[in-house]
């Protein structure tokens, strides 16, 4: 039987997620953190996460399934907010800014999922990533 969306999110995923959530930490952490779980989930469950995002404006989607999305997108919308009110980003409409780094998110997750990345590389690579997303976000 195939689970369904949301709760396939193993042992490594939540793992990876520590920290995420925890505002004493610094930004680039926390944002780290979020991002190396994303990217675990979405090359492990590449079908679930497309299925995920593709139903979730449906009128019959479950409430389980908003949930879930919201957990992934919900979580990066406030490390955003809370990153801007404590000035470590620019300033500027929350949800945006978290369409921009969700969008680079999710990039790096489809090049992985399509073969024009290994797996290995875009995990391995997170902390880069995160750090040269940061570069261009942060005041000046």
């Amino acid at each position: 039987m195939r689970p369904r969306p949301g709760q396939r999110m193993g042992r490594g995923e939540a793992d990876a997620a520590v920290g995420a959530d925890d505002p004493a930490l610094p930004l680039e952490k926390r944002l780290t953190a979020l991002a190396r779980a994303y990217l675990a989930f979405s090359i492990d469950n590449a079908e679930l996460l497309e299925l995920m995002y593709a139903r979730k404006h449906e009128p019959d989607a479950s409430e389980q399934l908003a949930a879930a999305v919201d957990r992934t997108v919900g979580s990066l919308e406030r490390v955003i907010a809370d990153a801007q009110e404590r000035g470590e980003i620019i300033a500027g409409d929350p949800q945006y800014l978290t369409l921009v780094t969700g969008a680079t998110l999710q990039g790096i997750a489809s090049f992985a999922a399509g073969g024009m990345l290994a797996p290995e590389a875009a995990l391995d690579g997170t902390e880069e990533f995160v750090h040269l997303l940061l570069h261009g976000l942060k005041p000046r």
